[in-house]
């Protein structure tokens, strides 16, 4: 246990303390006077160990007496200084320590986030292709399916590149069956050529009206886009022609031109007659409403096996007459 003594004359040698010490009864281990940081030359601070915590509060109330003079005692003070930067030694070895950690979990982490990010994208891909694939196999069984009951009256709808279509195949006289079809074709996308040859494939008694969004310079357009160098590819294959009209099916804001077509395979094309195009429905779509006549010969709606009643025309007196005959017997 550790006391202090300030402003201790240096005449006073360390023994002559030891001895006052001892006098008074206090057990004493060691008596050194401090020396100065630099040079080591001794101050008049006197350091005295005790050998236990009794001695040295007993000393510290009581001082030093070195013959007759008296000097105050202090207890040993924390260095706060020391105890502080050892605390920052610890906090700063500890934040590098933690530095390290988070670094490694950091990097370990963004390590098995990117992993699973990669596998979650792969799966997503898989799903991507598994559903392409499902898609085009509905589309493909679904033509085949058309294709083999050729006089079937249900509904076809496919959508393949942005090219909406819905077909209906009609029992007729004349020409047995034929296929009537809607298309559209998005003002982005390209017409899918095949599309026309599987239409002609299910039927080739075929009527395709639609919007191609398709312009061409020889009927009328003032330039002939991407979509119309397709249409004009399909004219010239031969398989299906195009009805001689070069009136304008759309009209907006003082623009007008042709994107809306009527095409058929022959001989069906030829029966095509009295098109007509006619004003635009609302201001908001443009495309101006067209009909045309067609004879196909169809067939004749079919009697109905309910009864046709006039019921003015019976004669209710005698009705009457006659159930009430009929309720006697």
């Amino acid at each position: 246990m550790v006391a202090f003594v300030k402003r201790v004359d240096l005449e006073i040698p360390d023994n002559r303390i030891t001895e006052a010490l001892t006098k008074v009864g206090l057990d004493v281990i060691n008596v050194t006077r401090l020396n100065r940081k630099h040079g080591n030359i001794p101050t008049s601070t006197t350091k005295i160990t005790f050998k236990n915590a009794n001695n040295r509060n007993t000393f510290i109330h009581t001082g030093l007496q070195v013959d007759s003079v008296h000097f105050n005692a202090e207890a040993a003070s924390q260095n706060k200084n020391a105890s502080t930067m050892l605390h920052l030694s610890s906090i700063q070895s500890c934040s590098k320590v933690l530095q390290n950690k988070t670094h490694q979990n950091g990097k370990k982490s963004l390590e098995e986030t990117t992993k699973r990010l990669f596998e979650s994208l792969q799966q997503k891909i898989k799903k991507i292709e598994q559903t392409i694939s499902s898609v085009e196999t509905l589309i493909n069984d679904d033509i085949i399916s058309s294709s083999s009951s050729s006089h079937s009256d249900e509904d076809i709808q496919i959508t393949t590149h942005k090219n909406e279509i819905i077909a209906v195949q009609i029992e007729t006289l004349l020409y047995k069956s034929i296929l009537i079809s809607s298309i559209y074709v998005a003002p982005t996308a390209k017409i899918d050529m095949n599309i026309f040859q599987e239409l002609y494939n299910i039927n080739n008694n075929c009527i395709i009206v639609g919007d191609l969004n398709a312009t061409l310079s020889e009927m009328g357009s003032t330039k002939t886009n991407a979509r119309g160098k397709q249409l004009q590819q399909l004219l010239n294959e031969g398989i299906i022609d195009c009805v001689d009209d070069d009136s304008t099916t759309f009209e907006k804001n003082e623009y007008e031109v042709k994107l809306d077509w009527i095409l058929g395979s022959q001989p069906l094309r030829s029966s095509i007659t009295n098109v007509e195009t006619h004003p635009t429905i609302g201001t908001i779509n443009g495309h101006k409403p067209l009909t045309f006549d067609i004879q196909i010969g169809a067939e004749p709606k079919p009697t109905s096996p309910r009864l046709s009643l006039h019921f003015k025309e019976v004669k209710w007196t005698k009705f009457r007459s006659k159930l009430d005959q009929q309720l006697m017997l």
